[in-house]
């Protein structure tokens, strides 16, 4: 006699391990009735029948890996894996897509563009799914052109796997993540668990049939991030993303709220600027990332692949018309391509090791002449470490900034015996200019102690 299981639908059906943002793995149980759940949706939207051919490219080390496998056997549809000796080579991939004919492909961003860089022409009979990282805009716009359908699919591994869909149509369509899935809820809510309205931007809670049973052997960290759901039954997890409601119903996705970062007191989202710097003709893709310089201090560096040459100071003139100073990165690194995790998504971590020379904005040497700019430029080399500064060298493209402005002001005090205030510096960024300022605040002082001089004169030969 076998004695059979007793399984039901609140049994795990895998764990799968993640380190998320935290690089601390962690198991996540699904249970057997969330991934039914979740097939069951992404069988009617995006879609798949019996007639397809999904081209598997992900790893089964990552959960969306589990999409590929099961959602073609449900509908008797067909897999094709395609094996890591062809991963490596895109033009093997491109070969085997042309050979293969799928109908559908389900990938990240980056491996979209590594086709895209390898000349690949896309496919008018191909439905695309791409997730797992943040879809940009010029991408979105070469898949609209060139495939048959594109998704953005959007979902953390513990609300199993894709929680919304968004069929993109247009090019800005690239940061809306769509409409939850069957049975799943989404609330954007404040720090103190409230609804926000539409527009806001605030945290992504998601409840529903989708949330993961929890960490495994790790009640702790699922309680704090599995919270009780206070709009309906069950609970809610806290996804670490921040979104907003837009016009259309649908959500648009700003980024991870640890990608939240503070600068010189300023409270910034790096995927702001990544979006602006997307927006670029000539900018492929870009990371931002928070780096310390000489000083210990925090500055924003931007990581970018270039379409066409770039002149980092055609970068920085277009930032400011959209971004406030303290948002323009100080440095730019310009890369062939970015590293990628075992999962296909940016690898911000080996970004951060790289030692790279930061590619500041470069002027024309021009030779300085006056004393009073032979003496700043000694100031300035001792804040920005740059030993050529000539008369057009801009403080801030040479990597200053405010908490290094603020040191500047106290060492012309020193030198020159001025006061200067902070904004002045942000208005005479260039040397040549700033030292004509501090020029013409010396001659207005050594006018005032002559008019001093004089009137006491005048007093000490007055008489009645």
């Amino acid at each position: 006699k076998i004695h059979l299981p007793n399984i039901t639908s609140d049994n795990g059906a895998y764990i799968i391990y993640t380190s998320g943002s935290t690089g601390n793995p962690k198991g996540v149980e699904i249970a057997h009735a969330s991934l039914i759940n979740f097939l069951l949706s992404m069988q009617q939207k995006p879609g798949m029948t019996a007639n397809d051919i999904l081209y598997a490219v992900t790893t089964y080390a990552f959960d969306i890996s589990i999409l590929e496998f099961f959602l073609p056997l449900i509908s008797g549809g067909t897999t094709y894996i395609a094996n890591n000796e062809t991963l490596l080579d895109a033009e093997q991939i491109i070969e085997e897509l042309d050979t293969i004919q799928p109908t559908i492909i389900q990938a990240t961003p980056s491996f979209y563009q590594l086709l895209f860089n390898a000349g690949w022409e896309g496919n008018q009979n191909l439905k695309i799914l791409c997730g797992g990282d943040a879809l940009q805009e010029t991408l979105s716009a070469q898949l609209v052109e060139t495939c048959a359908e594109v998704w953005n699919m959007y979902g953390p591994t513990e609300t199993t796997i894709w929680s919304t869909t968004k069929h993109i149509t247009k090019e800005n369509h690239a940061p809306t993540i769509g409409t939850p899935i069957a049975n799943t809820q989404c609330y954007v809510l404040d720090e103190h668990l409230q609804l926000l309205p539409e527009g806001a931007q605030g945290d992504l809670y998601i409840g529903g049939k989708g949330l993961a049973v929890g960490y495994y052997k790790n009640q702790e960290m699922t309680h704090t991030r599995f919270v009780n759901n206070p709009f309906g039954d069950g609970r809610m997890f806290n996804t670490g993303d921040c979104v907003a409601w837009n016009a259309d119903g649908e959500l648009a996705f700003y980024g991870r709220n640890d990608y939240q970062v503070k600068v010189r007191g300023y409270r910034i989202e790096l995927g702001d600027i990544e979006t602006h710097l997307n927006d670029i003709d000539s900018i492929q893709q870009a990371v931002v990332l928070v780096k310390q310089d000489s000083l210990e201090q925090n500055i924003l560096v931007a990581y970018y692949v270039a379409n066409t040459s770039v002149e980092i100071s055609k970068l920085k003139t277009t930032l400011k018309e959209v971004l406030p100073f303290y948002m323009i990165p100080t440095g730019f690194v310009e890369i062939e391509a970015f590293p990628l995790t075992p999962n296909k998504k940016v690898d911000r971590k080996a970004l951060l090791k790289r030692e790279d020379a930061l590619q500041l904005q470069k002027s024309e040497y021009i030779a300085l002449k006056t004393e009073t700019e032979i003496q700043l430029a000694s100031l300035w080399r001792s804040i920005v470490a740059h030993d050529k500064i000539g008369k057009t060298a801009n403080f801030f493209d040479l990597g200053g900034h405010s908490l290094s402005s603020a040191k500047l002001v106290s060492l012309i005090q020193n030198e020159f015996s001025v006061k200067l205030s902070l904004n002045k510096i942000f208005e005479h960024p260039d040397l040549e200019s700033m030292a004509n300022h501090i020029d013409t605040i010396k001659l207005i002082q050594q006018n005032q102690d002559q008019d001093q001089d004089s009137i006491e004169t005048d007093f000490e030969n007055f008489s009645i």
